[in-house]
């Protein structure tokens, strides 16, 4: 962040400000257990687990993919991701003239977030699923031009 006023003659000031915010969050979907969803090997390296399966063949929802597969399968947890920034600036001259008092200014800012979802698995496409896409974001932008007088 900016701030800064500097003195014009004797009665105005050129003044200004800036910020920028960058941030990323992520947030948590539903544990997908392994019993009741399955990730085609898309998420995982079968694993000895200490010998632990949590599927057998009576409950593989893809029979074809067999139980090898999911060997230490412990299910998955997609998640949503969100990259933030935002950002805004504005320059101006304010100050006195005859009584007159006036204050002018610009300003530019917007925003922008892109969304990522990843460690998941669309299984309505098997095992060409992606495990991480971007469905998209929002962007917005502004500039907005002030002036004001007053006389007491």
């Amino acid at each position: 962040m900016v701030n800064f006023g500097v003195p014009v003659g004797d009665d105005n000031e050129f003044y200004g400000n800036a910020a920028v915010v960058v941030k990323r969050v992520s947030s948590f979907s539903n544990y997908r257990t392994p019993y009741w969803r399955q990730d085609r090997g898309l998420l995982h390296s079968p694993t000895n687990n200490g010998s632990k399966n949590y599927l057998t063949a009576a409950t593989l929802a893809f029979p074809t993919d067999g139980v090898d597969l999911y060997k230490g399968y412990v299910g998955y947890v997609p998640t949503f991701e969100g990259d933030l920034l935002d950002y805004n600036a504005t320059l101006g001259l304010k100050g006195e003239t005859n009584g007159w008092k006036h204050d002018g200014s610009l300003t530019i800012g917007g925003n922008t977030q892109e969304y990522t979802v990843d460690n998941t698995v669309n299984r309505s496409l098997g095992k060409s699923s992606p495990t991480r896409f971007k469905p998209g974001g929002f962007e917005f932008s502004h500039i907005v031009g002030n002036i004001d007088v007053s006389n007491q």
